[in-house]
């Protein structure tokens, strides 16, 4: 049984320095992540990421490809930059710090009321907040529900971009904050309504590219 423990993923006000002169609302299926953090990242936890937040967005209706340092960032898509902050690395016992409740997990740039394709993961959080948890399963397992737990967080922030929407629903993957049983959960969907909303954006966009042809 875990703790309800609550962390928030949520939208951060940020300064006209960013802004963006064109929508950032996506023009196809096809989405590019580009990921910029520090060297030396988990390969374990940095897959099952990618696995988990892509597998959550292709039941909604999105084409998901995963690009870094030394890729060509250029696409004919839809380009979201995620940085990670901090060591994506499962914890040994003991090494945590407390994580308080309502911590920030991730988040997503906003200016002027529009959401911008530039997030972040604070991954020591993620790890610090999970850790009581995943010290009860062995130290392999660990390292993929981590990684599992930062997709459906990252697809949570995604889910934000692609749809531009600020607010939160009640249940599934998309809601305002996630106890930690939420996030290590055999398994998580998006709720009906996430699933709704986020169809008729790709209708929508499929039937303004066909319209521009």
């Amino acid at each position: 049984m875990f703790a309800r423990l609550l962390a928030l993923v949520c939208l951060s006000v940020v300064g006209p320095s960013i802004g963006l002169s064109e929508p950032v609302t996506p023009g196809g299926h096809e989405v590019v992540v580009y990921l910029r953090s520090a060297a030396h990242q988990p390969v374990t936890e940095l897959a099952e990421m990618e696995r988990e937040s892509a597998a959550l967005l292709e039941s909604i209706g999105y084409d998901i490809e995963f690009r870094g340092a030394g890729d060509d960032p250029e696409t004919t898509g839809f380009l979201s930059v995620v940085e990670l902050r901090g060591s994506c690395e499962a914890r040994s016992a003991g090494s945590a710090t407390m994580v308080e409740n309502g911590a920030k997990l991730a988040s997503t740039a906003v200016t002027d009321g529009k959401i911008l394709p530039f997030t972040w993961i604070n991954c020591q959080t993620v790890s610090n907040f999970l850790n009581d948890a995943l010290q009860s399963v062995p130290e392999a397992q660990q390292h993929q529900m981590l990684g599992r737990a930062m997709g459906r967080i990252l697809a949570h922030e995604l889910y934000h971009v692609l749809t531009e929407t600020p607010t939160h629903d009640e249940s599934g993957a998309f809601k305002s904050a996630f106890a930690v049983s939420d996030v290590l959960a055999d398994h998580l969907d998006f709720a009906e309504l996430s699933h709704a909303r986020a169809l008729h954006t790709v209708d929508s966009s499929s039937s303004l590219d066909s319209a521009g042809r």
